[in-house]
């Protein structure tokens, strides 16, 4: 693949990003096109900060998020490979003070494997707690890690449908790696990664890169993101930070079948490891995989590794496809509202590609003309009655599942769609070829699962429905009704606890999210998703964040944003999330004022 070849579809790029960059606010960008030979083609745009100190380079560095945990994955597989630990040994081998709070047995902490973890399977919370309200700065890596061992499991290990993210699960990857090896993993992935492969660059730890000139300041908004504040524990799961030129080192070795300089890097048999989708169900095309997102159903059905990462005020992304000898790398240090340009990027540049390489476009694989489903039937009114309700996603797509004119419907991207029974629990749509409802002995829903087109598999936890008893309404529970805030770098969210229809509900601008809490016990309630919430007197307790009690004051908020500008509470971020809970608990004069302030 040469450059001069593909001379159109880069000007397209250019011209793309510069439009993109101005659209989504983004300082600084820097993009790569990969083949097996190295870099065909590859640019920096923008600048590192909002003051133009430096431009973008093909060198900058930038936080990459969640691709560090292609990096994590392979110095494990390469720990594997030197046979100094194994995909299946359980996490208490290496580390046997691990324990965690759990409604499930206290056998479950013995159940995870180092393989679980790695496919997010493991049943451990998304996060754990980082920092202490009115801290300064975050938890060293070390503390992190035993902050895993208060946090309360979410799902039963390795079941069936125990899938859900977790970066605390990713974060004890190098936890035990260090002890396996005895050394610092950033040291280990510099000598194991980094130098064979050649990414003279790469950094994994903020605390490393602070002073170096050529690294792109992440942005939420217009805000920097304070870096030297919040120097995260997270080396695992993300905390590395990296540039094109250094990432496509890493894409050429995945290009050449695991062949460095003539040299086997990673055996074949590891990166299938890789390449395979873990735990698959009939029809799965599509995952997350170790790290390095598995995708199935493009271009004729060609293996694709496909992720994104983001945070700390940047998104970042990769693609490639080893059958043809591929890939590209985007990074962008702006986190706001970024992911569907990057996205959108990332499949016009690869699309482009794969047309020069074939010489066509194939279209993508659909299992809609593979699955195979029982004759659609009439169900009576009283079953599909007992489906209605909200069903929530362990990570983005929420659902309302209706009964309208005697059929189950749901609106998806603002279209009503209509569910069609091929059984008691299995129904189709043109969406999503396969849904499947999980009931109780009693009948009540528990969890759904999704396929669509595309083979994804989404997995809905059921939050309540209109044919739910109503709740019990304890008086205790009032105490707990009150508004909630948690910071976070340069913003905060908003939570508020209140009853409603006999249960206590967690309202929440963290992924906008309205959660019914079922109690465990006095204080303690998990979320449908298994997410648990505990109400102390002046706070309440996630596994991943402490709130503080916040007066729901909006004349201080008014007064702080001209006398505190620099406060979090009058980020834009913030007073939307405020606005976004006053709307639903029906304060709405006083989202009007918060809506006033809100400068776009």
């Amino acid at each position: 693949m040469q450059k001069e070849n593909l001379s159109t579809l880069i000007n397209e790029i250019k011209d793309d990003i510069v439009a993109g960059m101005k659209k989504y606010n983004i300082p600084g960008m820097s993009v790569a096109l990969v083949s097996k030979d190295g870099i065909v083609w590859t640019e920096g745009f923008g600048f590192i900060d909002r003051n133009k100190t430096r431009e973008v380079n093909s060198d900058t560095l930038f936080w990459i998020g969640s691709l560090a945990k292609a990096y994590t994955t392979t110095a494990f597989l390469l720990a594997v490979q030197d046979g100094l630990v194994n995909l299946d040994d359980p996490l208490v081998k290496h580390y046997p003070e691990f324990n965690w709070n759990t409604r499930f047995g206290v056998k479950e902490r013995e159940k995870i494997t180092l393989r679980h973890l790695l496919t997010h399977r493991s049943g451990l919370q998304h996060f754990t707690q980082t920092t202490e309200p009115g801290a300064e700065g975050l938890f060293s890596f070390e503390k992190y890690i035993s902050k895993i061992n208060d946090s309360w499991q979410k799902f039963l290990v390795g079941e069936r449908h125990s899938y859900s993210y977790s970066n605390a699960g990713y974060d004890l990857i190098p936890f035990v790696l260090q002890r396996i090896t005895c050394m610092k993993f950033s040291d280990y992935v510099k000598k194991k990664i980094y130098e064979p492969l050649g990414m003279s660059r790469s950094i994994i730890g903020t605390a490393n890169v602070l002073g170096n000139a050529n690294w792109a300041k992440g942005h939420e908004n217009d805000s920097e993101f304070d870096s030297a504040k919040f120097i995260s524990p997270f080396i695992g799961a993300a905390g590395h930070y990296s540039s094109v030129n250094d990432m496509s080192k890493f894409i050429k070795m995945h290009l050449n079948n695991g062949i460095v300089d003539g040299k086997v890097f990673l055996k074949q048999e590891l990166l299938e490891e890789v390449y395979t989708i873990p735990f698959a169900e009939e029809y799965e095309l599509s995952t997350i995989g170790m790290g390095l997102g598995v995708v199935k159903n493009k271009y004729d059905g060609k293996l694709m590794l496909s992720f994104f990462g983001d945070g700390d005020g940047c998104f970042c992304g990769h693609r490639f496809i080893p059958e043809l000898g591929i890939g590209l790398l985007l990074e962008c240090n702006q986190i706001v509202d970024t992911m569907p340009f990057i996205a959108e990027m990332a499949e016009k540049i690869m699309s482009g590609l794969v047309k020069e390489k074939l010489g066509e476009v194939p279209e993508d694989v659909t299992i809609n003309d593979k699955v195979q489903l029982p004759p659609t039937i009439k169900l009576d009114i009283e079953k599909l009655e007992r489906l209605q309700g909200k069903y929530i996603s362990r990570m983005m797509m929420d659902i309302n599942i209706e009964l309208k004119d005697q059929n189950l419907i749901f609106n998806y991207k603002g279209e009503e769609i209509n569910l069609e029974s091929h059984s008691e629990s299995i129904f189709s749509t043109k969406v999503f070829p396969i849904i499947e409802f999980f009931k109780d002995e009693d009948g009540r829903p528990i969890k759904l699962k999704a396929i669509d087109s595309t083979g994804r598999i989404v997995i809905l936890d059921y939050d309540g429905g209109p044919l739910d008893e109503k709740g019990p309404n304890k008086e205790e529970w009032k105490k707990f009704s009150n508004l909630y805030r948690f910071d976070f770098s340069s913003f905060c969210f908003y939570s508020y606890a209140i009853i409603k229809k006999g249960y206590l509900h967690l309202l929440t601008s963290m992924g906008s999210k309205d959660f019914r809490l079922n109690e465990f016990r006095d204080n303690i309630f998990f979320t449908a998703d298994g997410q648990d919430v505990v109400f102390e007197k002046d706070r309440m307790l996630m596994s991943s964040s402490i709130w503080v009690k916040e007066d729901l004051d909006v004349e201080k908020i008014i007064r702080l944003t001209k006398e505190s500008p620099s406060d979090v509470r009058t980020n834009t971020l913030s007073l939307r999330g405020l606005e976004e809970i006053l709307r639903w608990i029906g304060k709405e004069s006083e989202a009007d004022k918060i809506c006033n302030l809100i400068v776009d």
